[in-house]
């Protein structure tokens, strides 16, 4: 008898220890997989917080009166932006704004620049962001030295403008093979087919005719346009997304025209002056027609009647619409 009950009194002790070894196992493979979890959810975490705190930087910003500063991140983090979404490699969202940055940006700080876009009324701050590792270089000539200066990039920025006499497409080529990307914008009369041949590093070469306010991606065959220097200023930054941004920026033109053509017309009810509720009522019209309008050359037309409109109206002493 005391055999038996010493068998069953070691096998109840090896069930024991087998079931506590399996529980033991269980949970601790719960836990591992909760602290990895926990892990990816702060990472995650992280870099929303990221996200929004740029968010808010861009906000404080555009009301600023210093309107270019660096930003330094917390670690080195890589940023990425599309169209109309920024974020990084696990958290990205649509801030509802006009941000022209390249489509990826490494590092531990970035340059910010924001601008108010007028055409010719005020229609929304732009977003420039880049760093070092991004370049641009501006060809221009004594014909284009205007439109530089109207630009008025901030210094910090990775911005090379270099008139035509200067420019050196041996050492730009070799000086590209440390970058992340290399942009160069043509504005003076050059042969660019020519120019873009003999380099050798990936290049994205872009031609602008100042006079039409038009463009032409050489490396790809696109065309495109620009409405007024902060535009084209974002061309520097978002080679690759301009297409894409330029529609979103014509959309909120077309939005902001709209609201300026209601404005006219209650202004138009409540102005009693024969001469001011006819140039009210015609404002009103191409108010509304440049809010449907998509071609480049309609668009800087009905902008410079509009600006006449609008002198017109301050020279009568009626009420002004922007």
């Amino acid at each position: 008898m005391m055999h038996l009950s010493s068998t069953k009194g070691l096998s109840t002790d090896i069930f024991k220890w087998i079931f506590g070894t399996i529980t033991g196992a269980i949970l601790l493979m719960f836990f591992l997989r909760f602290g990895f979890q926990h892990l990816d959810t702060t990472e995650q975490l992280g870099d929303q917080q990221q996200i929004h705190f740029l968010n808010d930087f861009l906000d404080s910003l555009s009301s600023a009166e210093i309107s270019h500063r660096d930003l330094s991140l917390q670690e080195s983090t890589a940023l990425s932006f599309s169209c109309d979404v920024f974020g990084s490699t696990t958290y990205g969202r649509n801030f509802n704004k006009l941000v022209f940055a390249p489509r990826s940006l490494h590092g531990d700080y970035v340059h910010v620049w924001a601008q108010r876009w007028s055409f010719p009324f005020p229609i929304a701050p732009l977003f420039y962001l880049t760093n070092d590792r991004h370049l641009t270089v501006v060809v221009y000539d004594d014909f284009t030295q205007d439109l530089v200066d109207e630009l008025d990039v901030p210094p910090e920025f990775p911005v090379q403008f270099v008139t035509k006499e200067n420019f050196n497409v041996k050492e730009l080529d070799a000086s590209a093979k440390g970058l992340d990307s290399l942009t160069v914008v043509i504005v003076a009369s050059m042969d660019a087919t020519r120019l873009l041949s003999q380099f050798t590093a990936p290049v994205t070469f872009i031609v602008v005719d100042p006079e039409q306010s038009t463009l032409r991606f050489l490396t790809t065959g696109q065309s495109s346009f620009y409405l007024g220097a902060p535009l084209l200023a974002g061309l520097f930054f978002a080679p690759q997304e301009y297409p894409c941004l330029l529609d979103l920026s014509l959309r909120r033109l077309q939005n902001v025209a709209m609201v300026y053509s209601h404005k006219a017309n209650l202004l138009l009810q409540k102005t009693t002056v024969p001469v001011c509720r006819d140039m009210l009522f015609e404002m009103a019209q191409t108010l509304a027609t440049f809010s449907r309008a998509r071609d480049n050359t309609e668009l800087h037309t009905i902008a410079e009647r509009l600006s006449s409109q609008q002198r017109a109206l301050l020279q009568q002493s009626c009420p002004r619409v922007f």
